[in-house]
């Protein structure tokens, strides 16, 4: 920006006789110009899902992070970043079917997602049709941006200890008629956990040689 040019003040004026002595001249007025900066966040992988599929715990769990959670929906109302083996995680808030549309808490969380390179997409095994609920959050991610719709993806089922072992084994062969590829986990289940974090350390790798 540039500023105004200076007045002149007596010594300037002198030649002008006593009244140059007395006298000034005003300066110009600066230029102004009004910014309006938004922060866009960076991260490696996105977690993103309906309302209280456990995203929160789920970072918790791969990192040091500490963010709240709750049994109830849109707990996380932010974008939350975390540190995985120097991967930058993001958990976002949950969506809705209208998303797109401003429904819930709408699309600003989309700014932050241009960095991304996974989409760790979570399901609940609390829902009654997983498809279809699958199908439904893909559509959404469409409608908010075809970038968000294009990215690499992981299809993550989450809260497996709603079942026992024996059902487990029968709903993972059962979601493998739907989906060629998907992980089954419990937050609790620490093995569960480290899978997960060397499976995503291994996409990110494949999806980084890939960009090079």
């Amino acid at each position: 920006m540039d500023g105004g040019i200076g007045g002149l003040g007596n010594f300037s004026l002198r030649g002008e006789g006593w009244d140059g002595k007395l006298s000034r001249t005003k300066g110009e007025e600066s230029q102004k110009k009004i910014l309006r900066l938004e922060l866009n966040l960076k991260a490696d992988v996105i977690f993103l899902g309906y309302p209280n599929v456990g995203k929160s715990s789920i970072v918790n769990a791969l990192s040091n992070a500490k963010y709240r959670v709750a049994p109830y929906e849109f707990t996380t109302l932010q974008p939350q970043l975390a540190v995985m083996d120097n991967y930058v995680l993001m958990d976002l808030p949950g969506l809705i079917e209208g998303t797109y549309k401003g429904k819930g808490l709408g699309t600003k969380f989309l700014k932050h997602t241009k960095y991304s390179k996974l989409v760790v997409h979570c399901i609940s095994l609390e829902n009654e049709d997983v498809k279809k609920a699958y199908k439904s959050m893909r559509d959404e991610f469409k409608n908010i941006s075809e970038f968000l719709y294009s990215l690499p993806e992981l299809i993550l089922f989450t809260k497996g200890d709603i079942y026992s072992t024996e059902q487990l084994e029968e709903v993972q062969s059962s979601l493998k008629k739907d989906f060629k590829d998907f992980k089954v986990i419990s937050v609790y289940k620490q093995e569960d956990m480290k899978e997960l974090k060397e499976l995503l350390k291994e996409r990110l790798s494949s999806v980084s040689d890939a960009i090079i």
